[in-house]
């Protein structure tokens, strides 16, 4: 894994695989008030005779959130703040059934560089686990080096300014 300065637009990098479950899905529901069966019930593509399967199918936000989680980790061994300006184009192109394993690849398009922050644009593809592209869009990624943390505080000092933790 190259350092954060050192990295450069073609750089690829995949997450270990996810999987998200029925009982993780059906609280993803709870917490966004989104409990439409097709992400709840089981065998709901029955139902449905659709190309759904016989598992209900995931939250798009829900594997959007994984993607999250993933930004923290592409740099894992630098010390770096984020502030993720979100993406700017999603698009799923088939269903993600609960249950189904999928990871995430990053494809470094663009990187802006600069003593204080590092501008990087990611192309993002989600893979299920046959291989089959579930969704694919662009991700804009601000990643700003620290070099100590205020304990204080408990923000990142980066050369006497402070970073804030912002959610992702």
């Amino acid at each position: 894994m190259p350092a954060l300065l050192d990295v450069e637009a073609g750089y690829v990098w995949e997450s270990p695989p996810h999987k998200i479950g029925l009982a993780r899905s059906l609280a993803f529901g709870l917490v966004t008030g989104d409990l439409n069966p097709i992400h709840i019930i089981p065998f709901i593509g029955l139902f449905y005779r659709s190309r759904l399967g016989d598992r209900p199918v995931c939250h798009g936000a829900h594997v959007v959130s994984r993607l999250g989680n993933d930004i923290h980790k592409v740099f894992s061994g630098s010390k770096v703040e984020i502030i993720s300006r979100g993406y700017e184009s999603f698009l799923f192109d088939a269903p993600l059934q609960v249950g189904e394993t999928f990871r995430n690849v990053w494809t470094l398009s663009e990187v802006t560089k600069s003593p204080r922050k590092v501008r990087c644009l990611w192309q993002i593809q989600v893979l299920g686990s046959r291989g089959n592209k579930i969704a694919h869009g662009n991700w804009e990624v601000f990643y700003y080096p620290v070099v100590a943390r205020d304990w204080v505080t408990g923000f990142w000092n980066d050369y006497g300014s402070v970073v804030h933790r912002l959610p992702c």
